[in-house]
């Protein structure tokens, strides 16, 4: 009795091709509305430091959001198919990771700001 032939294998680029379209195409259109909302804040002549800080917080949970995405994308791949991620996915992650720190960064600030503090002062009482 002849074992019975497995069918060939799937390509191993499509699962990772799917997700990183998925990730790339759900990010554009959240990039694109919180692009409105800080054009829509910065062209308000009563333009708040509190609606300033709402439109840098999404673009910092934003970040941390695609990050999250990323990671639990690759994680849920068959590891055969970890490879055929593309290599610009690799490159998003790194620009999106230090694009969350400069949003971290700058709420930070605004927060030092809004306690009155220097932030040299600040930095300099901090151990």
């Amino acid at each position: 009795m002849c074992p019975t032939p497995h069918p060939p294998p799937a390509p191993v680029t499509g699962e990772a091709n799917a997700f990183y379209a998925t990730l790339r195409g759900y990010s554009a259109v959240i990039s694109s509305v919180l692009e409105q909302a800080a054009t829509v804040v910065e062209s308000e002549s009563s333009a708040t430091a509190a609606s300033a800080t709402l439109v840098q917080f999404s673009n910092f949970k934003e970040s941390q959001a695609k990050e999250r995405g990323f990671l639990s994308g690759t994680l849920a791949l068959p590891a055969a198919q970890l490879d055929s991620i593309p290599k610009r996915a690799f490159a998003d992650l790194v620009v999106c990771v230090h694009q969350a720190k400069i949003h971290e960064s700058s709420l930070q600030a605004r927060q030092r700001g809004a306690q009155g503090c220097n932030p040299t002062q600040h930095e300099a009482a901090t151990p």
